[in-house]
């Protein structure tokens, strides 16, 4: 009804459509959690919600579909908002066709905001052609420094079982700089804010790839190490396993010799009971 309803404003039915992230729902249940499970479930229920409203998520789909040239106003922000929000829905009721759908609109887009919602639409759609389309991205915009930063961004905040390794991978790309600090909270701010199932993988690669990064860039750029080091402050949320993972990387930081008073002082903070 609310996406039928001509009267609502699209960005209002855009955020009725958004679940509570990740991180919102590890916080409301406050303790013991365990990021793997609580992203299952959340990804569980928004299938379960997008094939219930599949027909009206097409049609909303349908509708928003731009039709002249690009207008940065309330009016177009909004009609992209829901656009976006839709497709994603779709690829998550139906992969093969939210992918589609995705490189339909990847061929005659115009401008970056819709480029990057239709990206965002696949992140959490685990098929080749999300790597493909990423691929594409960055070759199209590979000397847009601000684009490539999105770029990055985007890849950070892939959940899955590998999204260490894909941390690990993009930290050695040629276009990583650690002396280039958009391009490091791009990246890694992408991931310890976007990415709790991978920033708290129950094998501990995640706080490890945290944890080497701010090693690496305390003493390159301790203030940028420091604000990178606010990622392990929601540690306690989670079980006692991840628990111990992430306090044995925190105290491997703190016995780095030469480390910045900065790192020190929130990861020893971080560290209080």
């Amino acid at each position: 009804l609310i996406l039928a309803d001509a009267k609502l404003d699209d960005t209002f039915k855009a955020l009725m459509l958004v679940l509570p992230s990740e991180a919102e729902i590890a916080a409301i249940i406050g303790k013991d959690v365990n990021s793997e499970i609580v992203h299952h479930a959340r990804e569980l229920v928004r299938k379960l919600i997008a094939k219930k409203l599949l027909k009206a998520l097409k049609a909303a789909y349908a509708r928003t579909a731009e039709t002249g040239a690009y207008k940065p106003d309330t009016a177009g922000t909004a009609q992209r908002s829901l656009r976006y929000t839709a497709l994603g829905l779709i690829a998550a009721a139906d992969a093969e066709l939210g992918v589609k759908l995705v490189q339909k609109d990847l061929v005659k887009i115009s401008n970056m905001t819709a480029e990057t919602g239709a990206l965002l639409a696949l992140l959490t759609v685990t098929r080749p052609e999300r790597d493909e389309l990423l691929s594409s991205f960055y070759e199209r915009h590979q000397n847009d420094p601000l684009i490539i930063d999105k770029w990055f961004g985007m890849q950070a905040v892939i959940p899955g079982t590998d999204a260490s390794q894909r941390i690990e991978k993009l930290l050695t790309h040629p276009d990583f700089k650690f002396s280039t600090p958009n391009r490091v909270y791009a990246l890694m701010g992408g991931f310890t804010g976007g990415n709790p199932s991978g920033l708290h993988a129950a094998d501990g690669s995640g706080y490890r790839v945290l944890a080497d990064v701010i090693v690496k860039l305390n003493a390159i750029n301790p203030q940028v190490a420091a604000r990178m080091a606010t990622g392990f402050r929601s540690w306690k949320l989670y079980d006692a396993p991840r628990q111990a993972q992430a306090q044995a990387e925190m105290q491997r930081i703190l016995a780095m010799p030469q480390l910045s008073s900065d790192v020190f002082e929130i990861i020893s903070r971080t560290l209080k009971p």
